[in-house]
């Protein structure tokens, strides 16, 4: 699953939640309601952007020998495809 996949089952599973607590009798508001809800009004649209400040490092097996990853192995700290484990 990719991330934006993610973000929409994430946000259809947010959105069933916060309509399950909403009960509008009067049918102007309950239609105002669910034009904002359809509309996104509790979840905008994700931003994409770039820091500027970025800049590249070393990469995870060469600071090995930094003191906050003093005895740590590297495939620890790697990004797995499976769940890390937390050493």
């Amino acid at each position: 699953m990719n991330v934006f996949e993610l973000r929409e089952r994430l946000v259809g599973d947010y959105a069933d939640y916060t309509r399950s607590f909403i009960a509008v009798r009067d049918e102007r508001i309950r239609e105002l309601v669910e034009s904002e809800l359809e509309s996104g009004l509790l979840w905008p649209d994700p931003i994409i952007q770039l820091n500027p400040a970025f800049e590249p490092g070393e990469w995870i097996d060469e600071p090995r020998r930094a003191p906050a990853l003093l005895g740590m192995s590297v495939s620890c700290a790697a990004r797995q495809a499976t769940p890390m484990i937390v050493c």
